[in-house]
């Protein structure tokens, strides 16, 4: 899984944060965890 969609129908695409929203309670925010931001300062950090 690349692009994060799901077939819903044969030849339909949607985004999985599309689909579960309409089919759940589930909110979806955009933003980085702890662990995940650290990794990527880290990175940065070696690339300068």
């Amino acid at each position: 899984m690349n692009c994060h969609k799901i077939r819903t129908e044969p030849g339909a695409w949607n985004k999985k944060e599309t689909y579960i929203s309409k089919h759940s309670d589930a909110e979806f925010t955009d933003g980085i965890c702890p662990g995940c931001f650290n990794k990527q300062m880290e990175e940065l950090e070696k690339e300068n």
